[in-house]
């Protein structure tokens, strides 16, 4: 047996030494023929390294260009409101990488005792998109979001700013509270590849407070007024002042009101100033809902200088109709002059907008 292998491998040394020589026009001893088997071996390792590493640099370079983003999330590390309101949270994108963007997808966990999604709007970043789609669970929430076809609203690179409304129904009595953790963040680029990438995400917590004063700030109609300012005034001294969300609600907390009797105004561009009176007691919350006539709406039907109105606004020029602090388009103080009948006209014929 021994015979057998010393001369399979004697024979098996010669074919290398043979094909060694036919490659190379020389030929090779035996020990050449050793050092040619280890240089076959160290090039074969050196090919092996080669693939592992140029593979590594593919997969790497491939990660590097899926979409991503600083962060994902809330604006604010805390956020709060009142109970038995709606809240809109905005969830902001940040210096947004390798897009653009033409589809989200993100999980929003939260405490369902304390909170519960009734609603996702588009945001700044995404107004022209289809609508959001979600589905609530007992962790929280899913939301799936993407551009109208043809991909033209895609969020271009470097964006910064909401891209969903997330509008909760708050349930929690005062001093509970909630996180609001987001995850399986997904950015998926457009056309032609549609790869998914990711960003960190900025969660925070959501904490509801005890209020001395809530509303609604509405108009005719019975829809709420964003960005209406809310003032409060205690002895003719300004005491606080706050802005309606989207769904027109806003509050204030008892460490912001001082109990006492309060004049409280709601403006808005465009309509009419209101104003009325509450009282703030100790330890006890005060709804105070409040509602806004549009300028240039005499008919009550939320649409400003309709020619239904043109025919009021004559007709109490003309003394023929009771005339209010609405017909004043003019503000000087007369009511249905021949100026305002004018505005209203013109705001009629679409070349002015009555505030």
């Amino acid at each position: 047996m021994v015979g057998i292998g010393s001369e399979r491998e004697n024979n098996r040394n010669i074919y290398i030494e043979n094909e060694v020589t036919s490659f190379f026009g020389t030929s090779m001893s035996s020990e050449g023929v050793r050092k040619a088997n280890m240089r076959a071996i160290v090039f074969i390792i050196c090919v092996i390294f080669t693939i592992i590493a140029l593979h590594a640099a593919f997969t790497t370079a491939a990660a590097l260009s899926l979409p991503t983003a600083t962060n994902f999330g809330i604006i604010n590390d805390t956020e709060s409101a009142c109970c038995d309101m709606s809240v809109a949270i905005p969830v902001t994108i940040t210096n947004l990488e390798n897009g653009p963007v033409a589809a989200i997808i993100f999980n929003i966990m939260y405490n369902n005792s304390v909170m519960r999604v009734v609603g996702v709007h588009n945001g700044a970043l995404t107004a022209n998109w289809e609508n959001p789609t979600y589905k609530n669970f007992n962790w929280g929430t899913r939301v799936a979001m993407v551009t109208k076809p043809p991909e033209n609203e895609m969020i271009p690179d470097g964006a910064n700013g909401s891209v969903a409304l997330l509008v909760f129904n708050v349930t929690g009595e005062p001093g509970s509270w909630s996180t609001l953790s987001f995850s399986d963040i997904q950015l998926a680029e457009g056309p032609p590849d549609y790869q998914i990438g990711t960003a960190p995400a900025k969660s925070g917590i959501f904490t509801v407070v005890p209020c001395s004063l809530k509303g609604r700030v509405t108009d005719v109609v019975g829809t709420g007024i964003e960005g209406a300012t809310v003032n409060l005034t205690l002895d003719g001294v300004s005491i606080a002042s706050t802005s309606t969300d989207i769904w027109g609600n806003y509050w204030f907390s008892f460490a912001e009101l001082p109990p006492g009797v309060y004049n409280l105004s709601v403006t808005k561009k465009r309509f009419w100033l209101n104003r009325t009176t509450v009282t703030i007691n100790p330890d006890e919350s005060t709804r105070a809902d409040i509602t806004l006539l549009l300028v240039g709406d005499l008919n009550n039907n939320g649409k400003s200088a309709d020619i239904l109105d043109v025919s009021l606004m004559w007709n109490a020029w003309a003394n023929l109709i009771p005339k209010d602090f609405r017909y004043d388009l003019n503000h000087d103080g007369v009511e249905a002059e021949i100026e305002d009948v004018a505005l209203m006209w013109n705001a009629w014929m679409g070349e002015i907008v009555l505030e």
